[in-house]
């Protein structure tokens, strides 16, 4: 969640990781103590058998093995890791044990951070080609390859577009040794989504939702929520909101605590202006994190300002600011994984004292989080089209239309970055639509009118509707003078 909260997700596109390769090949008391317990779900327990069984045969891979799987389970992922290390030393065409590591390096790998991935990959490739019938190294390994693709970055480079095929060859390879393996058909409609062909990936979607029974016996409840969740957000990227809806909403009934989903939730009813059914989504979220205190891991902490921020939205919108004003305030202190950053939380925040007349305090507040943004525009390399946009909408707060416009144009004029569609919103029509604003406020009719037409045409050409039918609300607003 380090790049955008709800593409938490979009970071880990499949959670189905295939069951754990425990050895009944250990021999000893301490050692079938330890599977019996691992069996059962009791992690420690299996653990501290494994330790005494490693202590009487220091020279068993099986045994580091195992307890690199209780380790795992409980998500210990580094001393798994030097576990299946172990166990490989002592026993170099050891194929589960490569694996076994490969899942753990999986684990550890997240948005910005690629190199377990390529040790998941390296440890799939070995297994597989110790064993070159090995299934699920085939699947994981596609599922590896599957991280260093995604449409965010278009156009790909051909290293990118080599890995796309590598995922896709792999996902066949497995449904060639195994054509009822239906979550290599998964796997690779995730591949064709993150590579954005998003109509071929909902036919594959649909197919693999055919098997339902199949899905469960293998994976559980919680892998067919996921299937569900994954097809959630290809259809938010064909911007049917109504259909996504209804596959996060049929993903929350199989898996209830799937955080990620509730965000695609919030941010749906959000959409569609359905703010009460959104509190109330982030009103549980919030109650559970309030439960979490004190154990919440890195990820859950990080998702916790979430339902602050858009709890704040929500009741700006309802027009209760204070309480709006209490959520951001809670959010600034947390840390957060919001797409927006801080600086977005400090523009809403501004923008409820602006409403309670306080506008000193609001253009504090605003000036501060535009000086942030400069200092970012400056330091940061690469994607810094968001800054220009959100420092543009805090320029639009303090009307200041002329800096506003300066800084949507730029994103206009990177338009090979930000002319891209991710779910109903695309930064270049935004800038745009925004410009359209900034005339509108300065009481320029015309060059709004101009700039609102320009971007409906621009919609339309990319199939958005949902942006259509903003700026068209806009172009109303401006022909009735409100």
């Amino acid at each position: 969640m380090k790049r955008n909260v709800i593409g938490a997700v979009l970071l880990c596109i499949m959670a189905l990781v295939v069951w754990s390769m425990i050895s009944t090949l250990t021999k000893g008391r301490y050692g079938e103590l330890g599977c019996a317990a691992y069996k059962r779900g009791d992690y420690a327990v299996a653990i501290e058998n494994y330790n005494r069984a490693i202590k009487l045969r220091p020279d068993d891979p099986f045994l580091y093995n195992n307890r690199g799987l209780a380790y795992f389970e409980l998500k210990k992922y580094d001393e798994a890791i030097s576990d299946y290390t172990k166990a490989i030393e002592l026993k170099p065409d050891y194929a589960t044990a490569y694996y076994n590591r490969g899942l753990a390096y999986f684990k550890k790998g997240s948005w910005g951070n690629n190199e377990p991935f390529k040790n998941a990959i390296a440890d799939f490739s070995k297994a597989i080609e110790l064993n070159p019938k090995f299934v699920d190294a085939y699947y994981n390994r596609g599922l590896a390859y599957n991280k260093f693709v995604h449409y965010y970055n278009k156009p790909f480079s051909d290293e990118d577009e080599d890995k796309y095929n590598k995922a896709i060859a792999d996902f066949n390879k497995v449904l060639e040794l195994d054509p009822s393996y239906i979550l290599a058909l998964a796997g690779k409609a995730n591949a064709l989504y993150r590579h954005g062909d998003w109509e071929e990936a909902e036919k594959l979607y649909n197919e693999v939702l055919k098997h339902k029974k199949e899905i469960i016996k293998k994976v559980g409840f919680k892998g067919l929520a996921d299937i569900y969740y994954s097809r959630g957000r290809n259809y938010l990227n064909f911007i049917d909101i109504e259909k996504a809806l209804s596959d996060f909403k049929k993903q929350l009934i199989l898996d209830p605590e799937h955080d990620a989903a509730k965000s695609y939730l919030i941010m749906i009813y959000m959409e569609m202006e359905r703010y009460e059914e959104a509190l109330k989504v982030c009103n549980e979220c919030i109650e559970k994190s309030k439960k979490k205190e004190g154990v919440a891991s890195e990820e859950d902490e990080e998702f916790a300002s979430y339902p602050y921020i858009r709890r704040g939205e929500i009741y700006y919108h309802l027009k209760k600011y204070n309480k709006a004003i209490d959520d951001f305030k809670k959010a600034l202190k947390m840390p957060s994984g919001y797409g927006g950053g801080k600086e977005s939380i400090q523009r809403w925040l501004a923008k409820c004292y602006k409403e309670k007349g306080e506008r000193q305090k609001a253009e504090e507040i605003l000036q501060r989080a535009i000086g942030s943004l400069s200092r970012k525009i400056i330091r940061i390399k690469g994607r810094v089209h968001r800054f220009y946009m959100e420092r543009g909408l805090c320029y639009l707060e303090l009307e200041q239309y002329d800096k506003a416009i300066s800084d949507f144009k730029k994103i206009i004029n990177a338009k090979e970055k930000t002319d891209r569609r991710v779910y109903f919103w695309n930064s270049y029509l935004d800038a745009h639509k925004n410009i359209g604003i900034a005339y509108s406020k300065m009481g320029n009719r015309e060059k709004a009118k101009e700039w609102f037409q320009t971007t409906v045409k621009l919609a339309r050409e990319r199939r958005n509707n949902r942006v259509i039918v903003k700026v068209q609300r806009l172009l109303d607003e401006l022909k009735t003078g409100r």
